[in-house]
């Protein structure tokens, strides 16, 4: 195996999981997965920000963030992970 980044990408059957987890989250504003971790919707508020090319400060729209609060099991194996298979 190379030492490039590696991606994996998780494909469904259908979009059903997709459907579920955005409609869940977008409700409560949080989704427990089980061994894995929360999602949880984070309100950004409007601040401001400064453009480095044009050297002016202009404001930046309050937005939602997704947040991932992963579980201690699953920190435990991340950080104990050593490359291998």
């Amino acid at each position: 195996m190379s030492n490039k980044k590696q991606k994996v990408i998780l494909k469904f059957k259908d979009d059903s999981f997709i459907e579920q987890f955005n409609k869940l989250i977008l409700q409560t504003g949080k989704v427990k997965l089980s061994g894995i971790g929360i999602f949880e919707l984070k309100r950004i508020n409007e601040r401001e920000s400064f453009n480095i090319q044009t050297r002016k400060i202009f404001m930046l729209p309050s937005h939602n963030k997704i947040v991932f609060k992963p579980t201690k099991s699953l920190k435990d194996n991340i950080q104990s992970y050593d490359g291998t298979k």
